[in-house]
Formats: structure tokens, C-alpha cells, sequence
């Protein structure tokens, strides 16, 4: 988003924790409308991002979602 305002379409990225499980992210992300929702357990990071388009955004539930490592982020 920005300045609080949906720029494009919204896509999910759900990867499963003993902290945060699959379930109550999936309900979080369809929340916000999220479509398509991709699941770490089916695709990878690199799909995810190669079906983006200018102006999509990525929604996760928090940033750990996207990598186990502050350096992997990158």
C-alpha cells in the first residue's frame, strides 16, 4: 500500500510456523482480500514473485512469512 491505498491486485504468501499456523493466515489474508493466496507447501518464493505485475502487492502476515533469515530477505 501506499499512503494507505491499494495500488493493484493482492496476492498472499502463507509459509506454515508452530507460531503462526497455515489456518489463521489463510483467514487473515482472505480478510484483506488477498487473490491469489500461494502456500509454501505448493509453490516457491520465485513463483510467487514472477507471477507479479507492476502494482501488485504482496501481502503476509509478518515478514518471517518470506524467510527464516533476516539476510535471506534480501
Amino acid at each position: 500500500m501506499m499512503n494507505g491505498r491499494a495500488r493493484g491486485n493482492r496476492c498472499g504468501w502463507v509459509r506454515g510456523s508452530r507460531h503462526t499456523g497455515e489456518r489463521a493466515q489463510l483467514i487473515m489474508l482472505e480478510k484483506e482480500a488477498a487473490y491469489p493466496i500461494y502456500n509454501a507447501k505448493e509453490h516457491s518464493v520465485e513463483a510467487l514473485i514472477k507471477s507479479l505485475h507492476s502494482g501488485n502487492e504482496v501481502l503476509v502476515t509478518t515478514l518471517g512469512r518470506l524467510a527464516t533469515r533476516r539476510d535471506q530477505l534480501g
